[in-house]
């Protein structure tokens, strides 16, 4: 074994997401038989059901271990742990070796795996807007929390966390001392991908 790096760490988080109820003339409506929109016009003040206030803790540990077998072979192995205390635990881990055939051609190659649980602002934001149709018709459409009535009522289901597998190769090769060339290649699958659902 030419060299041997060990690495290893811990880390301790708090996310925290608030927001607040906006001024009242910004979302009220103060005349209900009116027929009017209510609220500030293209956007709508955060009304009273908007305001959140979430907080979660988050505990990470990581290792970390390299070795160059020979003047040719390195062999790269980390592994992450991972826990949400309002989502649930994670382990990820990541291979990679580089192989020299010789002093100007090198290959390397790596495949993981990745985590990332939703965002406090992806689970808990909502917003009623005002927009209008071409007609001049004001009419009023909003981002609803995942966990809201409204998201349960047409089926959509709890987040997940976004998990991914990933492949990289690639060769490297140095033509002279100026002129380097460097082909790589990269596959990646992303499972629940969170996006904003379309209009409903």
């Amino acid at each position: 074994i030419r060299s041997l790096n060990v690495a290893f760490g811990t880390e301790f988080r708090t996310d925290h997401y608030n927001l607040e109820e906006g001024e009242e003339a910004s979302w009220k409506n103060y005349a209900p038989t009116s027929g009017r929109v209510a609220g500030s016009q293209g956007q709508a003040g955060f009304q009273p059901q908007n305001a959140v206030n979430e907080n979660r803790h988050v505990i990470g540990s990581y290792a970390e271990i390299e070795m160059e077998n020979n003047e040719k072979l390195l062999l790269n192995l980390a592994g992450r742990y991972e826990y949400y205390s309002d989502y649930r635990s994670n382990l990820a881990g990541k291979f990679a070796l580089r192989y020299k055939f010789s002093k100007h051609i090198l290959w390397r190659g790596s495949i993981s795996n990745g985590f990332r649980a939703p965002a406090l602002q992806q689970r808990f934001y909502s917003l009623i807007t005002t927009q209008s149709r071409p007609s001049g018709e004001l009419f009023r459409t909003g981002t609803f929390r995942n966990d809201s009535k409204v998201a349960e009522a047409f089926g959509i289901s709890p987040l997940n966390a976004e998990k991914t597998i990933n492949f990289s190769t690639g060769f490297t090769s140095a033509i002279s001392k100026n002129i380097s060339i460097n082909v790589d290649a990269y596959w990646i699958q992303i499972k629940n991908r969170i996006i904003y659902s379309g209009t409903i």
